[in-house]
């Protein structure tokens, strides 16, 4: 279930890399190149996973996406709107 703060919905994102993890501090999450699973089979097989970034308001989600012996999640506020 989604958890509500005022307006905005609670969400997280799982990083990898401690590298990644201060990159994304620094300049913030965006799409693109350095975007982990770009490459990767997405939903269908005539398809790569599409390019953006992906969170989920389920905690555990996020943590298939860590080291598993340093996971580092990011909780981020969403905007409705």
């Amino acid at each position: 279930k989604t958890q509500l703060f005022n307006e905005w919905a609670v969400a997280f994102h799982g990083v990898h890399t401690n590298s990644a993890f201060y990159f994304i501090l620094k300049e913030g999450l965006k799409a693109g190149p350095r975007q982990r699973y770009a490459q990767s089979e997405g939903y269908t097989k005539e398809e790569n996973t599409p390019v953006g970034v992906y969170l989920s308001p389920c905690i555990e989600v996020c943590s298939a996406y860590t080291d598993k012996s340093n996971p580092l999640i990011l909780q981020c506020l969403v905007s409705h709107k």
